[in-house]
């Protein structure tokens, strides 16, 4: 094989590698592999073997597209050209490789050659330049323009040919500015180039460049190269430390494990820098688990919290799932932060050591504590949860309620369960709440239960949980708890499970069943319930109860009505209102309910919800009522709903809303009904109800006349 000659299967890798590392501007990200495929298939017709006759003509075409004036003008050659080396780059292509090589390499060491062209067509050389090209790359080295040396560097760092790395490695030792000895050390560090260790160290001592140079020589890993680093070291030179760690860590990927091992070791015991220190420890644990067994527990006893989260992490990698056991027991020898970083990794073997800690007095242990239990934590971590959730509000007594409601651990059901059950009401109230956080529904006859206790924060509780665990079977059953006990919490819990009923029909009828067990005054329980679930029985039978002798029953009934979802209870509504025999309380709790339903009620026909806003109008005699009736207009889409607006424009408790009443109809009516609109916009205006309401309704008249 001629030293031209590259293997396909090498050859196949570096052109992939290059492509994808490389001009990601070239290609958008979103069509690359259409492009691609476009590539292979254009580019098989471009350099056919019948085409290479005139491969020298047709990249000469190209040259003057390549420099275009217009910047835009030159993606199309650009991608021809690319393309080209594309299809040459396939493998078993080796002679149109060479054949298209030999073209760019002239075209590259023409002068007449414009710059733009010339720099795309070394940016092709970096995908199938070899050791041909090195000759004109080298030239290009010592060109007077930037970009074109810069590519050239480049082509050649990724040219395989040793004559490659010599060019570089010359041009090093000729010198230059900063920025171009950085990128040739760059390039020779990324060669791995072992003859240039020398020329690299001497460049340590120039602060600008000692980054790179010691960049490089952690990634060419000599052992000359590492003998020049710890040099640097022991010399002050800032980068020598992390350029240490990282040529230990290339070691390591290169299973040189031993030198690794040697490299992490020297510099765990430095003590200038926590950083290095913690990441020479995690290394050495990889490389060698054995030298860093002690080296954990004098990490962890330290005060440093970087060394300490190391030393937790080198601890996993050597124990595996065993650090629990070995890390536990260090646990009260540790500061703070070394007993949260404990903490964070304990694992379930270790839960007795975890619940101490979250008994701690001191907050921050504690909080990390919790967290822990919340993950790993059993039935036994149940009572110091609960202890800590019953506590003074704090960020501790926080964490312990979510923790409670998160713990999944063996047996944790069921002591929660247990402690609902038993004990202080202090610790039962906790418990039952964490049943609700839990979704435990197998709790739910016995929260039926404790809704009847005696002591108030247990039955509240109770009445809570079965508001968030409730559901369509649950709803008669709770309900008729209610009815016993009478408590004032029950009806929320009710209310909140009818919310989330399916079947509405069959639980009103439920509900309904159980007015006659029920005490007058219990009678306010089942009414707002079924106004939450609404329907045709349910207001029919509300509507009845409206006209009971019982005051009671009557004033639920009402009160219902008045919170109705549907827009069917505006009709008995306007009857309480009417009705000069029921209380002035129930007649405004009638208007308000109506007003509401016509401003929720969208779906409904606008003539109906009109006729009902009028209908309100006549019987309300308070200023309040007619100002929610205003606002009710002003929702309807209707001119029609213009002329009780304006009728209040004279009356001085009312013309304020009126007026605003009055614009945002308008608003609304422009789409449907512009004459309507501007008539009612200019009597807003004429009213003169006031400076600000006149100028709005002039604006939007003037508005929707341009």
């Amino acid at each position: 094989m001629s030293s031209n000659a590259r293997p396909e299967s090498k050859k196949r890798k570096e052109i992939a590698v290059r492509f994808s590392k490389s001009h990601t501007t070239t290609f958008p990200t979103a069509h690359t592999t259409v492009r691609l495929a476009c590539c292979l298939l254009i580019g098989s017709l471009a350099l056919a073997p019948t085409a290479f006759a005139g491969l020298t003509q047709t990249v000469s075409d190209l040259v003057p597209r390549l420099a275009a004036v217009n910047v835009r003008e030159r993606y199309a050659p650009e991608m021809e050209l690319q393309r080209m080396v594309l299809q040459a780059s396939r493998p078993g292509a080796e002679a149109e490789r060479v054949a298209l090589e030999k073209v760019l390499d002239a075209k590259v060491s023409d002068p007449a050659v414009p710059e733009p062209a010339r720099v795309w067509i070394l940016r092709q050389l970096e995908y199938i330049g070899a050791a041909n090209s090195v000759p004109a790359l080298t030239a290009l080295l010592h060109n007077s323009d930037a970009e074109v040396r810069e590519c050239a560097r480049r082509a050649l760092e990724k040219d395989s040919a040793p004559e490659a790395v010599e060019s570089l490695r010359e041009a090093l030792a000729a010198g230059g500015d900063t920025r171009w000895t950085i990128g040739l050390i760059q390039s020779l560090g990324q060669r791995r180039d072992a003859q240039s260790v020398d020329l690299i160290a001497r460049k340590i001592a120039d602060p600008k460049i000692a980054f790179a140079a010691c960049s490089a020589l952690a990634k060419i890993t000599s052992p000359a190269a590492i003998d020049h680093l710890w040099s640097a070291l022991e010399s002050g030179t800032a980068p020598a430390a992390d350029a240490l760690i990282a040529a230990a860590d290339n070691l390591l990927k290169a299973r040189q494990s031993a030198r690794a091992a040697a490299i992490y070791s020297k510099l765990y015991k430095d003590p200038s820098s926590a950083g290095v220190r913690s990441a020479a420890l995690v290394g050495l644990a990889n490389a060698a688990p054995d030298q860093s067994e002690e080296l954990i527990a004098e990490a962890l006893s330290t005060t440093e919290p970087r060394l300490q989260i190391a030393a937790i992490t080198a601890a996993r990698k050597v124990y595996g799932s065993g650090a629990s056991a070995v890390l536990a027991p260090l646990f009260s020898q540790l500061n703070d932060s070394g007993q949260m970083a404990v903490l964070r990794v304990l694992e379930a073997p270790a839960e007795e050591h975890i619940i101490a800690a979250a008994g701690e007095s001191d907050e921050p242990v504690q909080l990390t504590a919790i967290a822990r239990l919340s993950r790993v934590g059993t039935g036994k971590a149940v009572p110091v949860l609960l202890r800590l959730a019953a506590g003074q509000r704090s960020p501790v007594q926080k964490a312990a309620i979510q923790a409670l409601g998160r713990i999944h651990g063996t047996g944790a059901d069921a002591a929660i369960a247990e402690m609902a059950a038993h004990g202080e009401s202090a610790i039962r109230v906790p418990a039952i709440r964490a049943l609700a956080q839990r979704s435990d529904t197998a709790a739910i006859p016995a929260l039926l239960y404790y809704a009847g206790n005696s002591a108030p924060e247990v039955a509240s509780a109770s009445w809570s949980a079965l508001g968030v665990l409730g559901g369509d079977t649950e709803l008669a059953p709770v309900a008729r708890r209610a009815l016993e006990t009478a408590d004032p919490d029950a009806e929320s819990a009710l209310r909140e499970i009818a919310t989330r009923v399916q079947d509405k029909p069959a639980a009103s009828k439920e509900l309904v069943a159980l007015l006659p067990d029920a005490a007058p005054k219990q009678s306010s329980v089942v009414f707002g319930t079924l106004a939450v679930l609404g329907g045709p029985m349910a207001l029919k039978t509300v509507s009845e109860a409206v006209s009971s002798g019982d005051a009671d029953v009557k004033q639920a009934a009402v009160r219902a009505l008045a919170n109705w979802p549907d827009f069917e209870a505006a009709k008995p509504l306007l009857a309480i209102a009417s009705d000069s025999r029921q209380t002035p309380l129930a007649r405004i709790l009638a208007i308000q309910g109506v007003g509401r339903l016509i401003k929720s009620s969208a779906d409904v026909p606008v003539e109906g919800r009109l006729e009902a806003a009028l209908a309100a109008m006549k019987q309300a005699t308070r200023v309040d009522e007619k100002r929610l009736l205003l606002s009710a207009f002003a929702s309807l889409r209707s001119a029609k709903a213009a002329q009780p607006i304006e009728a209040c424009f004279t009356d001085p408790d009312l013309r304020n809303e009126a007026g605003m009443a009055g614009i945002t109809l308008a608003r609304s009516l422009f789409w449907s009904d512009r004459a309507a609109a501007r008539r009612l916009l200019r009597a807003v205006a004429d009213a003169r109800i006031s400076d600000q309401i006149t100028r709005r309704a002039q604006a939007f008249l003037a508005r929707r006349r341009r």
